[in-house]
């Protein structure tokens, strides 16, 4: 993505150091992501300085409703207008009952991230990259002058995780990928800061999202975290997980202590489909520290979700999404959520960016040819719906 930065600069004023995950042992080098004591499978966290919630609260009233408005809780500087021209963050809660209705609990509220500039969650932790290489003035003129390059990989998420991995430290590059780069988590978590303050004191009970590498999961319970200690709400709701049965390393390594693995991992999914998850010790402890659950649905149920939130709710989720929400009916059935509980449901993505998806939904009648006739087309119109019926 980019060259590091040599310096401290493009860091934002209340940024205190770096912390691990695992040890706690901390370090005030901004490039040291790794700790030393616990290995490369254990990640560092960002650290702000104590009376950071109290500042950024402060100051609310006075910002747009982006993400750039949580600036003390944030590792970099907010961008000036002219740098920032697609709108990242300050995406809608949709409030339905009639899915509610459908799930058997109390309320659903859905966080509807594919609102972002490119229809995805993603976008938060891309805003601060993008924040981070612009303050290697020094190198930005290099990549505006060579344009992007898009390059293909034949390989699992795994291996090119790996691939990026190895090249970003070989040419000396800003690794982007969220679960290695502990900046980028904490673009993340603003969609739990965003849920903090557009539900405030009716925060519901769960707050449920699809699993991958572990990274959202994590972000948006520090996101939900740090909302407490600001006063925004006045209680911490729990978090549901959600991995697609094919590849659910997070889930048994919650419920039986294995390894997070999964040596053949396979879903539709594609956002999910993380075999070894390279943040799971963060998501695994927030999950934990906010008495929260994961479990695990089928492609099948996945698939059908995108169907019956669409229905129900007006919002399209990709199949990433979607698992959240079957996520919901399984604990609802199970009993993990109970029937006068309450969920926010984060839609982590457009529908629009997997349109194939929706192909696959049993329940969706398929698209019907009618003549040009209108008395014809009236009679075919009727036929099919009475076969749909």
């Amino acid at each position: 993505m980019a060259m590091r930065a040599g310096s401290r600069a493009v860091f934002a004023d209340g940024v205190a150091g770096l912390v691990c995950t695992g040890c706690g042992a901390s370090t005030d080098d901004p490039w040291k992501w790794d700790c030393d004591s616990c290995g490369p499978g254990v990640r560092r966290d960002v650290r702000y300085a104590a009376d950071a919630p109290g500042r950024m609260r402060a100051r609310l009233g006075e910002r747009p409703f982006d993400m750039w408005r949580y600036a003390e809780l944030l590792p970099v500087r907010p961008p000036s207008e002219a740098r920032s021209p697609l709108a990242v963050g300050g995406t809608a809660v949709v409030e339905s009952p009639a899915l509610a209705r459908h799930l058997g609990v109390a309320r659903i509220a859905i966080k509807d991230d594919g609102r972002n500039a490119s229809g995805c969650l993603k976008d938060r932790a891309s805003a601060v990259g993008v924040m981070l290489a612009l303050g290697d003035a020094g190198k930005l003129a290099q990549l505006r002058a060579s344009g992007a390059t898009v390059c293909r990989v034949a390989g699992s998420y795994d291996d090119v995780w790996d691939l990026c991995s190895v090249l970003s430290d070989r040419a000396g590059w800003l690794n982007r990928n969220c679960a290695v780069n502990p900046y980028l988590v904490e673009g993340k978590k603003t969609a739990g800061l965003e849920i903090a303050e557009q539900l405030g004191s009716e925060m519901t009970d769960w707050v449920a999202v699809g699993v991958g590498d572990g990274c959202t999961i994590a972000g948006i319970g520090k996101g939900l975290r740090e909302a407490h200690e600001a006063g925004l709400i006045p209680r911490l709701p729990r978090l549901l997980g959600v991995q697609p049965e094919g590849v659910q390393p997070i889930v048994r390594a919650f419920h039986d202590g294995s390894a997070p693995f999964t040596a053949t991992p396979h879903t539709l999914a594609d956002g999910l489909n993380v075999g070894r998850p390279r943040n799971a010790v963060k998501a695994l402890a927030i999950v934990r520290a906010l008495g929260g659950d994961l479990v695990a649905v089928s492609d099948d149920d996945i698939v059908e979700a995108i169907g019956w939130v669409a229905r129900r709710s007006g919002v399209l989720a990709e199949p990433a999404s979607a698992a959240a929400f079957a996520g919901v009916a399984a604990a609802r059935a199970a009993g993990v959520i109970a029937p006068g509980e309450s969920v926010c449901v984060i839609n982590t993505g457009t529908g629009l960016k997997d349109p194939g998806a929706i192909d696959r939904v049993r329940s969706l009648a398929a698209p019907i040819d009618i003549p040009l006739d209108a008395d014809a087309a009236l009679a075919a119109i009727a036929r099919a719906q009475e076969s749909h019926e």
